[in-house]
């Protein structure tokens, strides 16, 4: 006796490709039969049997063959510009896309700007040649650094037009502000009046103190819920990352070496930063549930180490990987376990990223170029999994589904062929 049609395919298969090629192939058939009964009743054809068994998956490989790959996110780049000089450096986004940081003006003074609509302002000083903006919220209010008219370096907040000055813990030296979220709590270090430098909160006009493990300490970060970031000296003389809530300093650890920094948090409590391994590189990190992952590297020349410098709240962490050569380095969004270097993904004309610094909600990210420049870079809009080409119309999906039936009529051998 003959062997059937199914037979056959069954032994080529098992063959070729194994269990896993067979397998393949009686799903492609089982759809094909439910797709060539569909066609048939469309096209009122006769030959239902010949369709459904042999040329069946041919018609599903035609659908196939028409959807597209998933492609890595891409990204417009705006290049933020100047306040009249160079180099310009941007730090923070808010989640409508404000950018923060500092730039050169162009008597070559460091002034704090924020950039929104296109439009890059100059926020002064608190009266003396300098200032930095390090993070903006959603309601606009950025949070920095500036010298005073007396020559030291307070922390300000600016709103309205006008940058206030936050004071300090104790001594009148310095304090600087690097974070603020969503109910304008403002985090950072300042020098107490026993001269050490300690991590703050600031909120109602109050500047509370937040202590340390043994020695200085910062907050760098905190988010919608009161959750702040920071680093502090523990005992022993290392650094170490740690996150404050409800009046308790945590220390969240290393990956296996000396030291760590927590430099964001998003609003599920997920963490990023950097830490020193074991083996005594400093790799970039997140941490969640009590766990610090290790983000690894870029690989290939830039194997050399990583830090997380951004965080979103879909989890989207940002920051730079480099080299030991020459401490070159590049931009990298780590996201679905893949760190994915930035370049590529972007067209800069000539300039590359080197350093991603934060990212926000929108997926927006802030990147520096090698060039002392500043881009904000946006998502390109396409569905999920989906690259950016337009979709092939039914009519041409029919006409290459029946191109590829015609093909299956002649790579399959009819079956009374193979009776004789």
């Amino acid at each position: 006796m003959g062997a059937s049609d199914s037979q056959v395919n069954s032994r080529l298969l098992r063959g070729a490709g194994g269990g896993a090629a067979f397998a393949a192939w009686h799903t492609l058939r089982y759809m094909g039969r439910r797709l060539g009964h569909w066609m048939l009743l469309i096209m009122n054809a006769s030959t239902t049997s010949l369709v459904q068994t042999r040329l069946g998956p041919f018609a599903v490989m035609a659908i196939l063959a028409t959807c597209p790959a998933a492609q890595a996110q891409s990204y417009t780049a705006v290049n933020l510009g100047t306040l009249g000089g160079s180099p310009c450096n941007a730090a923070g986004i808010s989640s409508s896309g404000t950018v923060v940081g500092d730039c050169h003006t162009s008597s070559n003074a460091d002034h704090a700007f924020s950039y929104s609509n296109g439009v890059m302002t100059d926020l002064g000083t608190l009266g003396g040649s300098s200032s930095v903006a390090n993070a903006v919220n959603g309601s606009g209010t950025v949070v920095g650094s500036s010298v005073t008219s007396g020559g030291n370096t307070h922390a300000f907040s600016y709103s309205g037009g006008k940058m206030t000055d936050l004071g300090t813990l104790g001594g009148n030296l310095s304090s600087i502000a690097y974070g603020i979220n969503g109910s304008g709590t403002i985090v950072g270090q300042s020098i107490t009046a026993s001269f050490a430098f300690h991590a703050f909160s600031y909120s109602q006009g109050a500047m509370t103190d937040l202590g340390s493990f043994a020695g200085n300490s910062a907050a760098t970060a905190i988010n919608d819920s009161g959750t702040i970031v920071g680093w502090s000296y523990a005992v022993g003389g290392a650094q170490h990352a740690f996150s404050y809530s409800n009046g308790v300093m945590r220390d969240l650890g290393t990956l296996g070496g000396n030291d760590s920094q927590a430099t964001a948090i998003d609003n599920s409590g997920t963490i990023a930063g950097w830490s020193d391994t074991a083996g005594g590189a400093q790799h970039a990190f997140s941490y969640s549930n009590g766990v610090m992952t290790d983000l690894g590297t870029l690989g290939g020349a830039y194997n050399y180490g990583s830090q997380g410098r951004g965080i979103n709240d879909s989890g989207t962490i940002v920051g730079e990987s480099w080299s030991n050569a020459n401490q070159a380095s590049l931009a990298f969004a780590f996201s679905n376990g893949q760190m994915a270097n930035l370049n590529p993904l972007v067209k800069l004309n000539g300039d590359a990223l080197v350093n991603a610094v934060g990212t926000n909600a929108n997926g927006q990210i802030i990147a520096q170029g090698g060039a002392g420049k500043s881009y904000l870079l946006t998502p390109i809009s396409q569905a999920p999994g989906v690259d950016n080409a337009p979709a092939m119309p039914l009519w041409a999906l029919a006409v290459l589904g029946a191109l590829l039936l015609v093909v299956g009529l002649r790579v399959l051998p009819d079956p009374a062929l193979r009776r004789r």
